[in-house]
């Protein structure tokens, strides 16, 4: 049934239907139909072209990213930049290019035993949760040079039922979309762009500042905010 939803909507989308093709996506609960649903709702260009756009404009001499899954967003570096990637459990479909250097571990520990290279670009895509964001942000601000640019994976969440704290369907965005609200609260210095991007939206920051201290942040008051309030 799910399937025959899908198919249905995907022609209503080819066709330019585009209303009709979301009404069928919502009308199921299903990957593809999810997938499709963020194409139709983010107009963007997909989160990893403004990835390879940023790579061919800033042209960093250092990138790290976290959370590298297959390692296709870390090949989208240029030969000449030094790639950090740092997951716990990489499953590369593709040999990492020379210079680039994995970090088989949690973000928390690289950050524990390693002094790492002033970066100018950086890519956070690891737990779907907002602490750990907010953490990989603190850590990664501190080893930024001022005028890099950090960006931030899956902020835009397609509905509230795939933007659970739990994994409860295939797709998932979790609630790092309360990361950008203690962004909002207490970095009013930063310069903060959500971007439409498919699937699960991209935040691109900049005027970063490595010698900020923050303060006590308190989870629990954002784990208490409702889905309603998110960034839009």
């Amino acid at each position: 049934m799910s399937l025959e939803v899908y198919h249905k909507a995907r022609w209503a989308y080819r066709l330019g239907r585009r209303r009709k093709a979301l009404e069928l996506c919502r009308s199921v609960s299903f990957d593809k139909t999810d997938f499709l649903a963020a194409k139709i709702l983010l107009s963007g260009p997909h989160y990893t072209e403004v990835l390879r756009r940023a790579h061919e404009a800033i042209q960093p001499a250092v990138y790290i990213e976290i959370g590298i899954d297959e390692g296709s967003t870390l090949r989208l570096a240029h030969p000449g930049t030094q790639v950090i990637g740092i997951d716990p459990c990489p499953k590369l479909t593709a040999p990492a290019g020379a210079n680039t250097k994995i970090f088989r571990m949690t973000s928390d520990e690289y950050f524990a035993t390693n002094s790492s290279p002033l970066a100018q670009m950086a890519f956070i895509d690891g737990m779907h949760q907002f602490e750990y964001a907010l953490r990989d942000f603190q850590n990664l601000e501190h080893t930024m040079h001022p005028r890099g640019t950090l960006f931030v994976h899956d902020v835009v969440p397609l509905d509230e039922r795939t933007a659970t704290r739990e994994r409860k369907t295939a797709f998932w965005s979790g609630d790092v979309w309360r990361f950008l609200l203690i962004l909002r609260d207490h970095r009013p210095d930063l310069r903060v762009e959500v971007l439409n991007c498919p699937p699960t939206g991209l935040a691109r920051i900049t005027n970063l500042n490595p010698h900020y201290t923050w303060p006590a942040i308190d989870v629990d008051r954002y784990l208490k905010t409702g889905f309603d309030e998110r960034i839009r």
